[in-house]
């Protein structure tokens, strides 16, 4: 590479949400890749921390570590209180650091005072089922999803029937938009938050067809099919919490900063054709909308750091393809770029978990 080439390389930047939750005993993720956007992250040197830290008393080896390729901690008991991760992007030559950034990371303990009620909306991976039923289980009951869409989970052979409101394949427009909230065009699955008298998402409706006198947090997984057009999406997600919060302001809503596809292969054989270089662009720029939006600009409005949490690689599946149609061998790749393996989802629902707990108490 020319010397002039490389002068004008983009620098890497950095994005995070102002906040972030992990609860005690619960391991936390994050992702150098998933939040350093640049040309090779290799090129680089990362550095993260996390303070007040006295004398390593609270985080140290025994639950904290500063790997190669992500931030980890299992808060001790103890640990409860508010800290800041720092993270930089350093050039591994000079040192320079080329970019930075931090958020507050709230520690809490896992503690639940009373029962509450939570709707899962969003897209496939709603619809999986494992996410709700491990929020479920993770929380003894005190969690209790509710929804007009069934779907029977095993976990660690417990069977865990869970109430939702996934669909596979919807995006925010697909719940908002007149045409689809009648006939959706992927589909055909029934949208319930419909209100055919005023051809419009309705969440005052919904609960009054559904029976239901109340909820106490609503859970939005809702993007990755929408990331391609970000002022259509925002527009239609804004659509969404106003309904919720007309039918009642003070509901809890989190809306989840979307997983970010990485791997070319995951891409190719789950969806064709399409490239994933542009969609994590997309999403990334996404998400940069959703935390202007919702990260602490409205009253019981927050958002979750789902993209943290995935490793690109191993939480995702894996499938074993042809080298070509000529050679008879045969070589192991990323098997999906959007959905997780079981322990991807396992993960998502760790931080689904750590929000609801957050905002159930704040």
């Amino acid at each position: 590479m020319s010397e002039n080439a490389t002068a004008t390389r983009p620098l890497p930047r950095i994005v995070l949400p102002k906040n972030a939750v992990a609860v005690v005993g619960h391991e936390f993720n994050m992702y150098y890749n998933n939040v350093i956007f640049c040309d090779n992250l290799d090129n680089y040197m990362v550095t993260c921390s996390i303070s007040p830290n006295p004398d390593r008393k609270i985080f140290n080896k025994t639950n904290t570590l500063v790997l190669s390729d992500c931030f980890r901690t299992t808060p001790p008991a103890g640990s409860e209180g508010d800290y800041q991760v720092k993270l930089a992007v350093s050039d591994k030559v000079t040192a320079e650091v080329l970019a930075s950034g931090s958020y507050t990371l709230h520690v809490i303990p896992d503690r639940i005072a009373e029962p509450k009620r939570i709707i899962f909306l969003g897209d496939s991976l709603t619809e999986e089922g494992i996410v709700t039923a491990e929020v479920a289980r993770m929380s003894e009951g005190k969690l209790i999803p509710i929804g007009t869409r069934t779907r029977t989970i095993t976990l660690d052979g417990v069977d865990y029937a869970v109430l939702h409101e996934g669909r596979a394949s919807w995006s925010a427009y697909d719940y908002t938009s007149e045409k689809n909230c009648k006939d959706n065009r992927f589909s055909g699955e029934a949208n319930k938050f419909y209100n055919p008298e005023t051809n419009a998402f309705d969440f005052a409706y919904y609960m009054k067809q559904q029976g239901y006198d109340g909820v106490d947090v609503v859970y939005i997984n809702l993007g990755t099919n929408g990331a391609w057009v970000a002022d259509i999406t925002c527009e239609a997600m804004d659509t969404i919490l106003a309904s919720i919060h007309a039918y009642d302001k003070n509901i809890k809503i989190i809306v989840s900063l979307i997983p970010l596809g990485s791997t070319q292969d995951g891409f190719a054989l789950s969806t064709g054709l399409d490239p994933a270089g542009t969609f994590r662009y997309n999403a990334i720029a996404l998400n940069q909308r959703y935390m202007k939006a919702y990260d602490g600009t409205m009253e019981n409005v927050s958002v979750a750091e789902l993209y943290f949490c995935l490793d690109e690689i191993n939480d995702f599946p894996s499938k074993t393809i042809p080298l070509s149609a000529r050679n008879p061998g045969t070589r192991a790749v990323s098997g999906d770029n959007v959905h997780p393996n079981l322990y991807g989802y396992l993960k998502l629902a760790d931080v689904a978990y750590n929000n609801i707990l957050y905002v159930l108490n704040h």
